[in-house]
């Protein structure tokens, strides 16, 4: 089951919403499946961020399916046309970095490996959206 308001287990001391270095980024981070019967939870879990600074974390999604991918890029498109910034964390060698793989998402989404590379990315004040 997706539980988008827990951090990953490995990211804990991480708060789902929180400052960093002064600015405010909104991590999302669900655990589990993403997928037909969980992406509108992921998706109402996005909707409140869309003109901030918003991390998807997904290192802790073991499996995502078209729905899920529906639901990154819903996401992201809602917070570039709210002039917000959207960045995904998928961990090398995950199920969800090979599907944003596979799809030629890199393209268009700003995709890092770890949170770390996240929050750089989110606070160097480039505007990340779908091209």
């Amino acid at each position: 089951m997706l539980s988008p308001l827990q951090p990953p287990p490995d990211t804990a001391d991480i708060p789902a919403t929180g400052s960093v270095a002064s600015s405010d980024v909104v991590v999302v981070a669900p655990e589990g499946e993403l997928d037909l019967e969980t992406a509108p939870v992921l998706c109402a879990r996005l909707a409140g961020a869309r003109a901030g600074r918003v991390l998807l974390d997904l290192g802790a999604v073991g499996f995502c399916d078209s729905s899920g991918l529906r639901t990154i890029i819903g996401a992201a498109q809602e917070t570039a046309i709210h002039r917000g910034r959207f960045v995904v964390v998928a961990p090398p060698d995950s199920q969800p970095a090979r599907m944003l793989a596979l799809t030629g998402l890199q393209e268009f989404l700003t995709i890092v490996g770890d949170r770390e590379a996240g929050f750089e990315r989110l606070l160097r004040g480039r505007r990340t959206s779908p091209r």
